[in-house]
């Protein structure tokens, strides 16, 4: 099982067990959480409902309601969903699709413990950390980003508050602003123009356009024409 988890899992596997080996566990509680949940998200077997009933059985242990908790479940997540894309010599729209299908089918858990904009400002600077981790791949954090807002994780107002808030206890905000600052700008935009569903999902067009070669002042002059 170890062997198929990616090295930085790995990694956390072998210090939870040198530190249990050691009764040092205590040290770095979530550490065995992160290892328990990216354990059962690796596993084939593991569909979305068992995953949250494990995920709740995990809160009996660890206080729900704490940053740590919520950035935990958060990067166990996504983490997962962009494996395959981070070890792929080539990136194609199915790989990326399946990106979204993963995140889609945990979308019930994580809104069952990000529902306030505080927690999901959390959710966000753990999706900048695994931006930062990865050396910040080309329109990584603004996928991430696009899919959490596409399937209701996020607020619009959580995105605006993580724009503005200034946290140096987790690196690269600089290049996570550079990466997602033109789809912000297209979501403020948005957000002050309608709220309807089809001004919503436009945000897709960001993403597809970029494939084609068009830039954000394009997108807007085909909206509005």
């Amino acid at each position: 099982m170890r062997d198929m988890l990616p090295e930085s899992e790995r990694q956390d596997t072998l210090l939870l067990q040198v530190l249990e080996d050691r009764g040092l566990a205590y040290l770095c509680s979530h550490l065995k959480l992160r290892v328990d949940l990216l354990n059962k998200l690796s596993l084939p077997s593991m569909d979305s409902n068992e995953f949250l009933l494990f995920v709740d059985n995990q809160t009996k242990i660890y206080d729900k309601n704490t940053q740590t908790f919520i950035q935990t479940l958060v990067s166990c997540i996504y983490e997962t969903a962009i494996s395959t894309t981070l070890t792929s010599t080539k990136t194609d729209k199915t790989i990326l699709n399946q990106e979204k299908i993963f995140i889609e089918n945990h979308r019930q858990c994580l809104q069952t413990y990000i529902k306030t904009i505080e927690q999901q400002v959390w959710a966000l600077y753990a999706l900048q950390l695994i931006g930062y981790k990865n050396n910040f791949p080309k329109e990584l954090l603004l996928r991430l980003f696009v899919y959490s807002y596409d399937l209701d994780i996020i607020e619009e107002d959580a995105y605006f508050k993580w724009k503005e808030d200034i946290n140096d206890d987790i690196p690269g905000k600089g290049k996570a602003l550079f990466q997602v600052s033109k789809w912000l700008q297209w979501l403020e935009h948005a957000s002050e123009e309608s709220d309807d569903d089809d001004n919503r999902k436009s945000h897709e067009i960001i993403l597809n356009d970029k494939e084609n070669g068009h830039d954000q002042k394009d997108i807007e002059q085909e909206q509005n024409a």
